[in-house]
């Protein structure tokens, strides 16, 4: 437990490093006042999970942090300043990350969800026989960015190269400590084939759109045989959006069945 103590104490200082670049950054799309968002939800909870499973996205939201009160969904870190430096800042800040579900989350999540209750899991552990709590990470950067993400171009390119180089880097050293058995992913192709590398998606879900167009959800082993599944399907308006609402627990029951212990 100590040695996962310490590695978790290093992502946490990496991510409060990240921060600190972007604040002394001239032109930073880094959003201020924030803190960096390591992962979102109950981590004690996930560690105790059978089966563990994380969701991804690019970076977190700027309606993470209201222009109104920017910690009303992170009250715990609202006196943290721009530093993680001491551990009654360390204790607050994974507070403050824990909590996200129980507090005021954004509902942006709810599609992610519904694929979760299919699998026994879920970020907000309702009162409800499920398995396992999940957790919400970001490949790009922990960081929220005004532009968002997908508007970062022209003079801020530069900025966004960065920060998804140090970020990506960073979230590869979270999964490492995180172990999940499974990581659902509804991202472009471009940074799904950046994690998987020549690992080879293998089709077995498929939807039909009212249009006659069929969506199919992949699933890779960017990690090796023993290393956890990553399922892929296609963001429309949401994660995980060509897959219909009423189809998504099937989905997550058919992940259940097919990949996870």
């Amino acid at each position: 437990m100590p040695r996962a103590q310490d590695k978790l104490q290093d992502l946490i200082s990496t991510a409060w490093q990240l921060y600190a670049v972007e604040l002394t950054t001239h032109g930073s799309p880094a959003l201020h006042p924030s803190i960096p968002l390591l992962w979102f939800g109950d981590l004690e909870r996930y560690r105790e999970s059978r089966p563990k499973v994380i969701t991804v996205s690019y970076n977190p939201s700027r309606s993470e942090f209201p222009n109104h009160s920017p910690f009303q969904r992170f009250p715990a870190a609202a006196n943290l300043g721009d530093k993680c430096v001491n551990g009654a800042d360390v204790q607050a800040y994974t507070k403050s990350l824990n909590d996200y579900f129980k507090t005021c989350p954004y509902d942006w999540f709810d599609a992610y969800d519904l694929v979760l209750g299919g699998i026994s899991s879920s970020y907000y552990r309702p009162e409800t026989a499920i398995d396992s709590t999940a957790l919400h990470t970001d490949f790009c950067t922990p960081l929220a960015t005004d532009p968002t993400w997908g508007k970062l171009k022209g003079h801020f390119q530069s900025h966004k190269d960065r920060l998804h180089r140090d970020g990506s880097r960073l979230w590869r050293k979270l999964v490492d400590f995180l172990a999940p058995d499974a990581i659902l992913a509804s991202i472009s192709t471009s940074y799904r084939d950046e994690i998987c590398g020549h690992a080879k998606g293998t089709p077995f879900f498929e939807t039909t759109s009212e249009k006659g167009n069929i969506n199919r959800v992949l699933a890779y082993r960017p990690f090796g045989s023993d290393g956890p599944v990553l399922i892929w399907a296609r963001y429309v308006n949401g994660p995980f959006g060509a897959v219909p609402i009423r189809v998504k627990p099937e989905l997550g029951r058919e992940i259940k069945a097919r990949f996870l212990p």
